[in-house]
């Protein structure tokens, strides 16, 4: 699975419902499962861009490339109305992560409402947007960012979060089965960073501001 695959797949799986408590599929694949609605992500192209630079992260020294990828989301659904509930659920998870919403922080945990970076193994702490009343949770956002070690959906996938751009829909009607599939193409375009050791081995932990 590639990079910016796994990051929309993180975003979307889960997340999803229609009928008000339906779970919808989301899949890395080319084509939809045999059960209608879902959803399927597949990234088209990357490339890198001339701007590689060496950082130092202590103790490591550490290459830094930028990088550029286009990535499908399609949506798949039996009806229009359908079809208009899956656009409408996907539109609200990326409206959260643009506006930094506790829902899409990497700490929150959707089954019981916990802040994984305040919880402990004995005790369960809910997330604090959702106890804390200040100017930050009035938004639905983390009301002490620094102090929670709040880490938004860009942040943690590395991805520079004013150009994540979502292109306009391709809508079109799988009429080769029965009855018809309704489908829909989304496609992210995006540019994210990808970090080597110095020496070849892939570093996996870094604290990199990107929103």
């Amino acid at each position: 699975m590639l990079q910016m695959e796994r990051a929309l797949l993180n975003l979307f799986q889960g997340e999803v419902f229609i009928n008000k408590n339906k779970r919808v599929p989301v899949l890395v694949r080319a084509y939809p499962t045999d059960e209608t609605p879902c959803i399927t992500i597949q990234q088209s192209k990357s490339s890198a861009v001339n701007d590689t630079r060496r950082i130092r992260h202590t103790p490591l020294e550490t290459l830094e490339l930028k990088r550029n990828a286009t990535v499908t989301v399609s949506l798949w659904a039996n009806s229009p109305e359908q079809m208009h509930e899956l656009q409408s659920a996907v539109d609200t998870i990326i409206f959260e992560a643009y506006s930094n919403s506790y829902k899409r922080c990497k700490h929150y945990k959707r089954m019981d409402k916990s802040c994984l970076s305040l919880s402990t193994s004995e005790n369960k702490v809910t997330c604090q947007a959702l106890t804390v009343k200040n100017r930050f949770s009035a938004k639905q956002q983390c009301p002490d960012k620094k102090g929670n070690d709040y880490c938004s959906f860009f942040k943690q996938h590395h991805i520079i979060k004013n150009t994540f751009v979502m292109e306009p829909a391709t809508n079109m009607v799988e009429y080769d089965v029965s009855p018809p599939v309704f489908h829909v193409d989304l496609n992210f375009e995006m540019y994210y960073y990808t970090f080597y050791n110095v020496g070849g081995s892939v570093a996996s932990e870094f604290n990199l501001r990107c929103d």
